[in-house]
């Protein structure tokens, strides 16, 4: 279950991160200029790796001080061991050892063409991904043609290959293969994935719901103008928002994210909307769906857009609520369908 802080069992390898050999080397004043603001993110990061070293102790005793300190945002040089911590995949990763090696080796399948026709798609103007068969494309595409042969009901879907990417830029090519199936396992990714999107439908239901309770003006001015959730949210769900959000951004919302689960996704949705209301009020079809890519692009300030999710009064049994809405009724099932929809560049490499 997420939202328990992912407990780390006893006996998990930790991070050479941890180590008070390597404290000195992380504790850089990364704005020199700035004397107050390198003292304030290096006692930041100081708590950090207290909780790190005793993770279960926190976890168990002081859940709140681990919940506040994501809220403020995981510092850099830690965050893929975070996440991993937070996910619980570091665990699997020591009792499936050899694992992804063996995967490694299997023959080609006709899975092999869709993921490296979509590499070079995938952040191309990165500095890990744009060289051209260079090792950041190697580690994207083994991990995923691992994956597509271990969870071979979920296989491969386009959308996968933002999210490892994101993930490799943080941590290795095998812990990027384990964490991401945690995040499709025990994060509700699944049915985001696999053949047919089946989840997809359900969640542009609750969205749709969610508008319906807190923005429900907007809500009948995109009936009005047929705008569809299918044309705007299936990249929040099937990427986590790594298409048109600024980077910083999308990592702030993934440090929740790994915390708390889709709940987060449906939040920052409300808040992005909200924010645009006013302006989207005014637009018809066209001009909405490009105004919604272009506030998603503006949203650096990634501090203020935290603060406005929260402002929604969403909890995971909540979601859950309105989801068994859609599950319990045969008609909605019917009726509903994923849509098409295309990925794009994400617009923070655009630059």
């Amino acid at each position: 279950e997420t939202g328990t802080w992912g407990k780390i069992k006893a006996g998990t390898a930790a991070h050479p991160i941890h180590s008070a050999k390597n404290l000195t080397e992380h504790l850089t004043m990364q704005t020199p200029n700035d004397p107050k603001r390198a003292q304030i993110e290096n006692r930041r990061l100081l708590k950090w790796l207290t909780m790190i070293e005793d993770w279960e102790y926190f976890c168990t005793n002081h859940p709140q001080n681990i919940k506040s300190q994501i809220y403020l945002g995981v510092p850099d040089c830690i965050r893929g061991t975070v996440w991993q911590m937070m996910a619980d995949s570091i665990v699997l990763r020591e009792t499936n050892r050899g694992v992804y090696q063996e995967l490694l080796r299997r023959p080609s399948t006709s899975l092999d063409a869709m993921i490296l026709r979509d590499i070079p798609r995938t952040f191309p103007k990165h500095i890990c991904f744009r060289e051209q068969h260079g090792t950041g494309q190697r580690s994207l595409f083994n991990v995923l043609k691992a994956y597509s042969e271990y969870h071979q009901v979920v296989g491969y879907c386009q959308g996968m290959g933002f999210v490892c990417a994101l993930l490799l830029i943080s941590i290795d090519e095998e812990s990027t293969f384990w964490l991401i199936h945690r995040m499709i396992t025990q994060y509700e990714l699944e049915g985001v994935y696999k053949d047919g999107l089946p989840d997809l439908p359900r969640h542009f239901y609750v969205l749709e719901r969610l508008l319906q309770i807190h923005l429900p003006a907007l809500l009948e001015h995109f009936k009005q103008e047929n705008v569809d959730t299918t044309m705007y949210a299936s990249q929040w769900f099937v990427t986590l928002f790594s298409c048109n959000f600024p980077f910083k951004t999308v990592l702030r919302i993934w440090d929740i994210f790994f915390a708390e689960g889709i709940v987060v996704i449906f939040r920052i949705g409300l808040a992005v909307l909200s924010r645009a209301e006013a302006d989207l009020m005014k637009l018809s079809l066209g001009d909405i769906l490009l105004h919604i890519k272009m506030v998603s692009k503006s949203l650096h300030d990634d501090d203020a857009l935290i603060r406005d999710s929260l402002t929604f009064d969403l909890t995971t049994p909540k979601i859950r609520q309105i989801a068994k809405e859609f599950t319990d009724n045969p008609a909605l099932r019917a009726a509903a369908q994923p849509g098409d929809f295309a990925f794009t560049k994400p617009s923070w490499l655009s630059s």
